[in-house]
């Protein structure tokens, strides 16, 4: 009928019964001798090599968008886009600019600083940057030392430009009234002629930071260890190996044991937190298992501290967090206690109610807080400055009571009273790079035939804005992959966050800042080791 459709059949196929499956391949083979059979599809040679371009296409876009997105959350498309400003006819002399330190303040400047303007030299005794943030983690192995540095040379070399010198010397005398400063050569042994030399500028960047405090405690240079430069890193971290080796040799006390085994934090701001979180860590997940013959139970780790809590820069609900989590881990936490006094193997302390109590320790990593280095505070009293801190500054980091010094970083008083942080620092020393450059191509313009002065220079300063910091946000790391996270939200306040989430979150941020290619590579090599086979536990 005119509703249906008649599809021949092959009448062989009516000779004897058929299962279903037999009459729908009946059915396929009617239709094909009816409607004509499907050729099959020709064989595609190139899809192979389509997927493997679109593939290297998304990887491609993908690099450049991780790209794009590290160098925005660093600070550095100038970097990339800036051409040589000293168009025109050339400097008669270029000014000289000395920067004191290899700091966060003094590495952010020089990669900031436009080197056809400037001559740069750097003078300080450590010939690396030191990433701070992981200085922590490579006191037990979680990263290497030499994985969180990077060579100041490499630094002064990507700036693509022969007039820019590193000096390995410390700087002892500033003296403004001659511009010139005075270094002794430092080094381990080797001993060299001249030792002594004397260093002419133009303009002056102090970036030698701070040093650690002890506040007067008797006995704590000679008996703790600080957590400041790669050097405290590797005694701590081998004092603490020779600690575990002393106390399983057989036959010792068991007074002896526990006091070896007593691990003594003294301060209780993000790094000594930190240094306990990553020292738990350590004892937990691989000296148990690499020093089968120690009494765990004999294992503590104790966080002194004069304050009633720790990290009291966070927000109280995070330092509450804190606080316990330290506390599941097994971290005695000693606050609103203060140290007296340290001896070899003990200290003394007062406890909130007054009572004295002799402590007695294996290691002891005094973290308790910063103050000035006798360079910066000769400087400020021959300038005659009432501070007590560091070098007080104006809006454009420029030292009060001069015309051609500066200071930023830990060394630096800002009006505004910005902590003494490597976030600060970083900010500042970029801050500092652009000022000089901005203000450079004005002088190079003015003063082809002629040399600029300190005052006319300044005058040009004045123009500029001011240092503005703004906060990004601080990371603490508490141990057993768990992290805390405050972050500013504008008028909102801050986001208060915790956790193991926020444990990766505080890695990808670090990492992210590290300063090169090969940092990044070297810590996550590291990191991919310990996590597989543990961290290592030999003294070298």
């Amino acid at each position: 009928t005119g509703s249906q459709l008649w599809v021949p059949i092959d009448a062989n196929l009516l000779k004897r019964p058929q299962s279903r499956a037999n009459r729908r391949t009946a059915l396929r083979q009617g239709r094909s001798r009816r409607w004509g059979a499907r050729k099959p599809a020709a064989r595609d040679d190139n899809r192979g090599m389509r997927w493997l371009i679109r593939g290297l296409g998304l990887a491609t876009a993908a690099g450049a968008g991780i790209w794009a997105v590290d160098v925005t959350m660093n600070d550095e498309w100038d970097e990339y886009t800036r051409l040589s400003r000293a168009s025109g006819a050339p400097w008669v002399r270029k000014p000289k600019v000395v920067v004191l330190g290899t700091g966060w303040a003094a590495a952010s400047l020089v990669k900031k600083l436009d080197l056809s303007l400037y001559d740069v030299t750097v003078v300080s005794p450590r010939n690396y940057f030191l990433f701070t943030p992981m200085l922590a983690g490579s006191t037990v192995g979680t990263v290497e030392h030499r994985s969180i540095v990077e060579p100041i040379r490499s630094l002064l070399m990507r700036c693509s430009a022969a007039d820019a010198e590193y000096i390995q010397a410390e700087c002892t005398a500033i003296d403004p009234t001659t511009n010139s400063i005075t270094c002794e050569h430092t080094s381990s042994g080797v001993v060299g002629s001249p030792s002594t030399l004397t260093v002419e500028y133009d303009h002056l960047v102090v970036a030698c930071g701070c040093q650690p405090a002890t506040y007067g405690t008797p006995g704590v240079a000679e008996n703790a260890f600080f957590m400041k430069e790669l050097g405290d890193s590797k005694r701590i971290r081998d004092h603490v190996a020779d600690c575990l080796e002393t106390a399983a040799l057989p036959g010792q006390t068991p007074e002896q044991v526990a006091r070896l085994l007593h691990f003594v934090v003294v301060g209780g701001g993000p790094s000594g937190v930190e240094f306990a979180a990553e020292l738990h860590d350590f004892l937990k997940d691989d000296v148990a298992h690499f020093y089968p013959t120690l009494p765990l139970e004999s294992i503590r780790i104790s966080l002194f501290d004069v304050m009633p809590h720790v990290l009291g820069m966070f927000d109280a609900k995070l330092v509450e967090y804190t606080e316990g989590q330290l506390r599941r881990e097994g971290i005695t936490l000693r606050t609103s206690t203060k140290v007296v006094g340290v001896e070899p193997h003990s200290m003394k302390v007062v406890n909130p109610g007054g009572s004295p109590e002799e402590v007695p320790f294996g290691t002891l990593v005094w973290v308790a807080g910063i103050e000035t280095r006798p360079l910066v505070q000769a400087l400020v009293n021959s300038l005659g400055q009432e501070s007590r801190r560091g070098l007080l500054v104006d809006g454009h980091l420029k030292v009060q009571g001069t015309d051609n010094i500066w200071a930023v970083g830990d060394c630096a008083i800002s009006p505004t009273r910005n902590p003494p942080t490597a976030q600060v620092a970083s900010q500042e020393g970029r801050y500092l790079g652009r000022l000089l450059n901005s203000v450079g191509q004005e002088a190079h313009d003015a003063a082809v035939d002629k040399t600029i002065s300190p005052a006319e220079f300044s005058a040009a300063v004045a123009k500029e804005d001011t240092f503005a910091y703004a906060h990004a946000g601080s990371f603490a790391y508490i141990g057993d992959n768990h992290a805390l996270a405050q972050i500013p939200a504008g008028d909102d306040g801050d986001y208060k966050l915790e956790g193991q989430a926020v444990y990766f979150a505080w890695r990808t941020v670090y990492f992210s800042k590290l300063l090169s290619t090969r940092n990044r590579m070297m810590v996550g090599i590291d990191w991919l080791k310990s996590r597989l086979f543990g961290r290592d536990t030999s003294r070298t």
